[in-house]
């Protein structure tokens, strides 16, 4: 995997953090799709927070 996409995605991932924090998150959740597997908007489907 290319490093630059690594830390791209650390530095996003940050930034959620980041905006969770501050009260300013604009992030959201959507229902799960019923069937995934054939579902062609495959994309980040969850992020947890520890």
């Amino acid at each position: 995997m290319n490093d630059d996409y690594v830390v791209q995605q650390k530095k996003t991932i940050q930034q959620m953090k980041d905006s969770i924090h501050q009260g300013q998150s604009k992030s959201s959740i959507v229902e799960m799709q019923s069937d995934y597997e054939n579902d062609d908007q495959t994309c980040l489907t969850s992020v947890a927070f520890t």
